[in-house]
Parts: structure tokens; sequence; C-alpha cells
């Protein structure tokens, strides 16, 4: 009920709501603090009007139709039917929109709410004396590679991740005379963190998708605001074999105890508090005893790594961090 402070936040289409919020100088006075979990308006959660016209084309297919007239004689049964087949389709790499790598239905820089260049208007100090958290979970997309199985599910995971990334990744993007570089780099630090070949393919995948954008948000505000950076790796799943994938831990922030088994309940408890306390306090913490969360900074990279015993690190697979930051389009504006 306080007017003063006002807490914003969404999960995945809603964090990328969130985040263009940020970038819109009309929204700051309303709020003071933002949650943003596992997906920001940048890079390739943020389009043009150019890509957002192939995306609606695509979706048009799907649906049958070729106007927008006829869009609208549509019920809205039939559009939200071919819009969950058109996710679905994306979701499983079924459907792809040739020519761009854009997650689908992002929003659009129409120079009316979102105006060109937003975010270098943010990082260059137009966001000021708020309190911010971004984060995402290990496994954010584990679930579109359990496809692959097999002796050669590692070169098919990574043939996945690079048509997901065919720019940054692949022979004939626009990275192409790097891209072989920018992997091979990746994949050698793979001794470092204990992980086989296909795993760091779904790293891979997580870091240009997921966290490398919210490290970005996080370097473009830390300089002059209060940010935390946080890295999930617990699922209640975990006993599967499963990392925390997209959307896993909403069950546990929401407080749904029944969909949690009893001998979960303690590490899910904690879970739960680091978000509610930090729209109550402005800090993650979980506990009411004292308990130090650093902010994030661009030196340190401060991360609440949050398990089974939630604590502070500096930085998550840093190197793996470092390769994949500088493929943003907006890595210019960070100043690192």
């Amino acid at each position: 009920g306080d007017p003063d402070d006002i807490t914003i936040g969404g999960h995945s289409s809603g964090s990328n709501n969130m985040t263009c919020l940020l970038m819109m100088p009309e929204a700051r006075p309303y709020f003071k603090k933002a949650l943003c979990q596992a997906s920001f308006s940048c890079d390739i959660s943020l389009e043009s009007r150019e890509t957002a016209k192939k995306v609606s084309s695509a979706f048009f297919e799907v649906l049958g139709v070729k106007t927008v007239s006829e869009l609208l004689k549509c019920p809205e049964s039939v559009i939200n039917d071919a819009a969950e087949r058109f996710m679905k389709g994306m979701m499983t790499g079924e459907i792809r929109v040739e020519g761009m790598e854009n997650k689908l239905f992002s929003p659009v820089i129409d120079d009316v709410v979102l105006k060109e260049g937003c975010f270098e208007e943010m990082a260059s100090g137009g966001l000021e004396d708020k309190v911010l958290m971004f984060g995402c979970n290990s496994g954010e997309y584990d679930q579109q590679f359990e496809r692959f199985t097999g002796e050669n599910r590692a070169e098919d995971a990574w043939a996945f991740t690079v048509k997901e990334n065919f720019g940054k990744l692949s022979s004939y993007g626009w990275n192409k005379e790097h891209a072989e570089d920018v992997m091979r780099e990746y994949r050698s630090h793979s001794v470092l963190y204990g992980r086989d070949d296909y795993t760091a393919a779904k790293d891979m995948k997580t870091d240009l998708f997921m966290r490398a954008p919210g490290v970005a948000f996080a370097l473009a505000s830390s300089d002059r605001n209060r940010v935390y950076m946080y890295f999930c790796d617990w699922s209640i799943d975990k006993k599967n074999g499963k990392r925390a994938h997209h959307g896993s831990e909403n069950d546990i922030v929401a407080r749904r105890w029944e969909n949690v088994p009893e001998n979960e309940q303690e590490t899910a408890e904690k879970l739960s508090r680091i978000f509610s306390n930090f729209i109550l306090r402005g800090t993650p913490e979980y506990t009411d005893a004292p308990f130090s969360v650093n902010t994030f900074n661009r030196e340190i990279m401060e991360t609440l790594y949050i398990d089974e015993n939630p604590r502070s690190v500096q930085g998550v697979r840093r190197e793996d961090l470092e390769t994949v930051l500088p493929l943003l389009r907006e890595y210019p504006c960070l100043g690192l």
C-alpha cells in the first residue's frame, strides 16, 4: 500500500516487459524496485520493426490468414490455439523464422513506446536510484535438448545451439569469421567446470539467450543503482537428474507447497524468502538472521548462487560469460 515503494516484476515474457519499463523514462517515476526473472529485453529479446514483421508473417501462416482484417475475424480460441502451436514449434525447434535469431513475440523498438537507443540511454545514466534484481536458472533450455540421445547427442546438441544462434555461431552468420574461435574457447572451459560437451552446448544456449543479457542489464545499471544478480541451480526435479529449467522456480516463489515434495520444502522456503524479502526489504535474504548478500558490480560480478545453501559468489562460470558477452548487440554500451 506504499506508493513510494512499488516493486514491479515478472518472469519470462513478463521479465521482458519489466526490462522494457526500465528503458522507458515515462515509467520510471512509478516504481522503486524491479525483480526480473529469466528474459531481458536486449539483443535477441528486443526486436526491430523489420524482424517483428517477419514474426507476424510466420504467425499469420500458422493461423491461416493473410491480412490483419482476416486476423480480426478469427475467434479468440482459434488465435490462442495457433499461438500455442506456434510457440511449441519454436520451443522444439520445428518452427523457425528464416533469416533472424530473435525470440518470437519479443518487444519491438517501434520508436513510439520503445525509442531508438533506449538501452544506451539507460546505460548512460537514465536509470537512477532504483533497487534491481536480475537472474536466471542453470538449465533454462534443458528441456529442448532432451530429444538428443545416443552417442551423437553432444554433436546434435551443438548443432541445435548453433542453429538457434546462427548469427553469432554459424559459418554463415554475421560473426562467421570468429564463430569457431568463440565455440572453441567456450568448450575449453568444460574441464574447469567439470561438465561434458553435451552440457556445454546447453550452457551456451542459456548463456546467450538468458544469462548474458541479464548480466548486461546489471552492468548497465549497477554504477548508479543497488543491483543484485542471482543464479538458481536448485530444482524440485533435481532427484531426476534435471537442472532448474525455465519457470521451475515459480511454484516455489508463489508458495504452492502442494507441488513441492516434503523433503524439499526447507530449501523451497529459502528460495521463496529470497524473492519475498527483496520485495519487502530490497535485499534478497532467505532468513531473518543476518545474511550477507553482496551487490553486483562490474569488477567481481557478485552473484547470489541459489541451491540448498544459498550464498554470494564472485561470478558464476565467469570465463563462459566473458566469452559470450561481447557477442551481444548492446556490448559496446557496457564500458567493458
